[in-house]
């Protein structure tokens, strides 16, 4: 019509241009683009001169779907994270198993000389507690044996005085990295008598399998 004003559209820069005035402004694409396809019809003659106007519009959605079996794994995944996540609740919070921090930073080369690691042993704090203060070296643990009673919670406290070794304990939750110039610390509480031995689990050298002791759990007398 030729009162109205038509506007047509440059696909390659996105604005739209008055053919009269020149004014150009931009357009903003749609986040979800709808394509149309126009298919002609079978059963219509050819060759006959008239236009196919019975062809069929086919419009193909953009959109973003999520296939059944994506939103199957998406629900399988989701229920493994809630699932452990209330394993690590319940084995930090029920359990009592503890992650080994470090305690404290002390100088590998002084450690031995004054403070608690220059007398290392046991320490008993009444109530069935104790604390273990041991310093590893090349090669051997001190102290290398060491006795509680049965339902003692024992506290270790491991640092070294040269290279890194570790510390584990066996058939509990303690098992330590021990690095020079840190204090390594972890509880444990021993339920049932009988022998546990520790070994150092880090190469250290070449006594590094001599490096063993054991911790004795007695059952009270009387």
């Amino acid at each position: 019509m030729h009162g109205r004003t038509k506007l047509r559209r440059d696909a390659g820069r996105g604005v739209q241009t008055d053919r009269h005035c020149r004014h150009r402004r931009p357009v903003h694409p749609d986040p979800h683009p709808v394509v149309a396809l126009r298919i002609p019809d079978p059963h219509r003659p050819r060759g006959d001169g008239v236009s196919d106007d019975r062809s069929e519009t086919v419009v193909a959605d953009r959109t973003l779907h999520t296939d059944r079996y994506e939103r199957r794994w998406m629900l399988v995944s989701a229920v493994l994270l809630v699932v452990f996540a209330i394993a690590v609740a319940v084995a930090g919070f029920a359990l009592g198993f503890q992650v080994p921090g470090v305690e404290a930073r002390v100088d590998p080369n002084t450690v031995a000389e004054s403070g608690p690691f220059a007398n290392p042993g046991l320490r008993d704090l009444g109530n069935n507690e104790f604390e273990v203060y041991m310093v590893a070296k090349a090669w051997a643990f001190d102290p290398a044996s060491i006795t509680v009673p049965v339902g003692a919670t024992v506290t270790f406290y491991v640092t070294s005085v040269d290279v890194q070794h570790g510390f584990k304990l066996r058939d509990t939750n303690v098992n330590l990295q021990i690095v020079p110039g840190h204090v390594s610390k972890l509880s444990t509480t021993f339920d049932r008598a009988g022998e546990f031995p520790f070994i150092c689990t880090e190469f250290c050298g070449l006594g590094h399998s001599a490096m063993f002791g054991s911790l004795v759990v007695e059952e009270p007398e009387g």
